[in-house]
């Protein structure tokens, strides 16, 4: 490893600042992999730069006790899976570009493009055993775990909500999805999507068909979608997200860009019961662990990407920043299936952190408390955090 994944070093003074909790797992920009702390920029090399296979989508347990990442050379696709300080690999039939951890942690969801040519393909990887099936396929493939880490709920091909077994077997939900990415799925096992205008299947209550209003619905759907609640209504592309304590739902209905919605962020209670107004103008949010703050990327066309944090009264700007390639084009497009999967949010929730082109092009990891100045950890082109 060179340049790529160095760090910035601290005084003792420097390293007392909050900067939050766990570590960050920084992708260099010569495909390195390594774990750093963000207090002192300490960090554990996972994944050598420079190498002749293709390094990419570093992603953390939920837990952190393992780190996962797609390697793709001479000898074949493999899931590269580090624990206990250990990596060992895992052959499978495509490269994949996304990664889910199913809760338990003994497998992986994760997304590649088919062999065969259909589209995408789900491939489910058991990591005990240390195998990894293709199981279904699609285009487009989004997805969340079911809590009880036996199937996912999957958003397919546009207009197929339906649950998914981890061997491959389809049940649709009794709903029609509208224009949305990934489902998300909540502790209860009620599933949170779009709901399209043409409402449930004739199967499902007649009366929920009174619910739909304009050209869908943002919904809680029961565990068999023969039934949901209503919480706005939708007009264009929705991108979304419950807060974990479940009371609250943050969401953008607006333009399309690159996939991501972009237009003003609203914040409804889970019951529908009432929504307020947060910001125009936003590509990306996400809750912070405990749902206290709202972090959401305002476009601004002289600073581009702008942090905000929301804590149900006002929000907090900080520094803009310009995006690193490997962020502009691999995450942001598709932060609303990554938001199932990766956060920039420090488990604590004192912080959170970006990966920003600096005054000299390179790529630079930044971490911002929610109380100081931000901190420089160094080079690199994509960050997340691991408890």
């Amino acid at each position: 490893m060179v340049v790529a994944l160095t760090v910035a070093s601290c005084s003792g003074e420097e390293a007392a600042v909050e900067t939050g909790e766990g570590r960050l797992v920084v992708t260099g920009a010569d495909g390195a992999v390594a774990l750093v702390d963000p207090v002192d920029g300490g960090s554990e090399v996972l994944a050598e730069g420079g190498r002749v296979e293709a390094v990419v989508q570093p992603t953390a347990s939920r837990d952190g006790t393992t780190v996962v990442w797609t390697e793709a050379g001479p000898g074949g696709p493999a899931v590269a899976v580090h624990q206990n300080s250990e990596t060992r690999r895992v052959p499978v039939p495509a490269a994949p570009f996304f990664y889910l951890f199913a809760p338990g942690g003994d497998r992986l969801a994760a997304l590649g493009n088919d062999p065969d040519g259909s589209g995408v393909a789900l491939i489910i990887v058991d990591l005990a055993r240390g195998v990894g099936d293709i199981v279904d396929t699609g285009q487009p493939y989004f997805m969340d775990w079911h809590p009880d880490g036996d199937r996912l709920v999957a958003h397919i091909g546009g207009d197929v909500l339906a649950t998914v077994t981890v061997d491959g077997g389809r049940q649709l939900l009794g709903v029609e999805p509208g224009t949305f990415q990934a489902p998300q799925v909540t502790p209860a096992g009620r599933v949170l999507a779009v709901v399209g205008a043409g409402g449930v299947t004739a199967a499902a209550a007649a009366e929920t068909l009174t619910a739909q209003v304009g050209g869908g619905s943002l919904a809680l759907i029961d565990a068999e979608g023969e039934s949901f609640e209503r919480l706005a209504t939708a007009s264009s592309l929705v991108s979304f997200e419950m807060a974990p304590t479940g009371d609250r739902v943050a969401y953008v209905d607006g333009l399309g860009g690159g996939g991501t919605a972009l237009g003003p962020l609203r914040v409804v209670a889970s019951d529908g019961s009432s929504s307020e107004m947060v910001a125009d103008a936003v590509v990306a949010f996400e809750w912070s662990p405990g749902g206290e703050h709202l972090l959401f990327l305002a476009l601004d066309r002289q600073e581009g990407l702008v942090p905000r944090v929301w804590d149900g009264s006002v929000a907090v700007e900080h520094p803009g920043f310009l995006p690193t390639r490997v962020f502009l084009s691999q995450y942001l497009p598709f932060w609303f299936q990554y938001a199932r999967s990766v956060t920039q949010w420090s488990p604590d929730g004192t912080a959170f952190a970006y990966a920003a082109v600096g005054d000299d092009g390179v790529g630079r990891i930044w971490v911002q408390p929610l109380a100081g100045e931000r901190r420089d950890l160094g080079e690199g082109e994509m960050v997340t955090w691991a408890p």
